[in-house]
């Protein structure tokens, strides 16, 4: 087997392949005896029948296995014997086959780059802190009362926060379009459920008005057909209810397993939630903060192939949720450029953090990944059972290290980092974390 390797590109790389007549022939011969028992041919005996004849019949089948096995084995040899990394699966060409002859094969494929990775030393980090105040576990109770409040039918016009009930037909180009029709449809106004401007259009109506709205479908809707589009909806209002939330009682509380029912106990359980979710927010924002900044210090060449696996993940990634959210089965893709600057942090980032695990020999600390998943399991009722179930399910320990290892990361490069402590309140961080 003889191998070329070309330069096409920055990471792109062309390898013929050849190889020598004797292997082909040798191969198929090979083939031939394997399957000589078990073919039947007119006027032999099973098992009995020639070499010749058998190739006679079977000749192109047989000839497209050897290929197909030339292909992958020499393709594998050829990278290992040439020392090469491929960043994703190769194209391949294969010259005709002709009795004799050499055969060819030519694979084409991007390999992964080679840099030496920058620290973050000299850079300026900002890692952010915050308190858990009274005042933060109060506003986190009037949440709980909103999120459980009811809607009583009310005979007014309809304002914002209202749930209103409607039934509506949609037009495009003055025709009705797919899905732009719905009866007793549900909705609280300032949801922003609905396309821009539909639910600022129908505020001040009351039940049993009728009004036709005008709006238009964002440019970047994700149904192209009615992207940026005119459209017009007869509306018909069956109902405006207003929302009501629930007094702040023995009730109330035990709903939210406050055996008790007293609000001290519940204020304590929410401050041991509240100081969890604060300690994983911060630290996904002291991630996100390090990691962009790597991002800023390595310039890389990305692998088109691996840009485009990252591409083809987010939008299966997107499909599946807009089914389990909304069961939207067939949610159209989105084309492939809403993904690609994204795509292409997430492939940098991985090949850049891979190399300082692999240069520093980085491993999940057991520590570490124990405090990992006691924080997690201690939301829990009983979280001792949750623990052993994490480290039962090899999954879920793996996510976990796969964390634990991106945390010693972040540790590791701070080191040599310029960290600048800023302190912010609590709603700043859990509502943009």
């Amino acid at each position: 087997m003889q191998v070329k390797v070309e330069n096409t590109g920055t990471l792109e790389r062309k390898m013929t392949i050849e190889f020598p007549w004797d292997e082909v022939a040798s191969r198929e011969t090979a083939q031939l005896n394997k399957i000589k028992g078990k073919v039947k041919i007119d006027g032999f005996r099973p098992g009995k029948a020639p070499l010749d004849v058998i190739k006679k019949h079977y000749q192109d089948s047989i000839r497209y296995e050897v290929i197909s096995d030339l292909m992958r084995t020499g393709y594998t040899q050829a990278i290992e014997q040439e020392d090469l990394s491929p960043a994703g699966f190769p194209h391949f060409d294969a010259k005709e086959l002709k009795e004799g002859q050499p055969f060819e094969i030519v694979a084409t494929f991007e390999i992964f780059p080679e840099f030496d990775a920058k620290t973050l030393e000299g850079q300026e980090i900002e890692r952010e802190t915050a308190d858990l105040t009274d005042a933060d576990i109060d506003e986190t109770i009037e949440k709980l009362r909103e999120q459980s409040k009811r809607f009583e039918a009310v005979e007014r016009a309809a304002k914002e926060g209202d749930e209103v009930t409607l039934h509506f037909e949609g037009f495009i180009d003055d025709k009705p379009f797919e899905g732009g029709k719905a009866e007793n449809f549900k909705i609280v106004l300032g949801s922003k459920r609905m396309i821009p401007g539909f639910e600022d259009a129908i505020v001040g109506m009351k039940a049993g008005e009728k009004r036709t709205i005008e709006v238009n479908f964002p440019e970047d809707y994700h149904a192209a057909d009615f992207a940026g589009k005119p459209a017009k909806f007869d509306i018909d209002m069956i109902e405006v209810a207003e929302s009501v939330l629930p007094e702040l009682d023995e009730e109330f509380i035990k709903n939210y397993g406050i055996e008790d029912g007293t609000l001290e106990t519940l204020k304590k359980d929410l401050r041991k939630e509240l100081e969890r979710e604060l300690d994983m927010a911060l630290k996904v924002r002291l991630k996100r903060a390090v990691f962009d900044k790597l991002l800023s210090v390595n310039t890389i060449d990305l692998p088109k192939a691996l840009i485009d696996g990252e591409i083809e993940n987010m939008q299966k990634a997107q499909q599946q949720q807009m089914q389990q959210m909304y069961g939207i089965k067939d949610f159209p893709a989105q084309d492939a450029s809403h993904f690609e600057e994204e795509a292409k942090k997430r492939v940098a980032l991985g090949l850049i953090v891979d190399q300082f695990i692999k240069a520093h020999d980085i491993k999940a600390d057991a520590d570490k990944v124990r405090a990992l998943v006691e924080q997690r399991a201690s939301v829990f009722n009983e979280p001792e059972n949750i623990i052993k179930a994490f480290y039962a399910n090899d999954k879920l320990l793996r996510e976990v290290e796969d964390m634990a290892v991106e945390e010693q990361i972040v540790e590791f490069l701070l080191k040599d980092a310029k960290v600048k402590e800023i302190n912010k309140k609590f709603s700043d961080i859990m509502d943009r974390s």
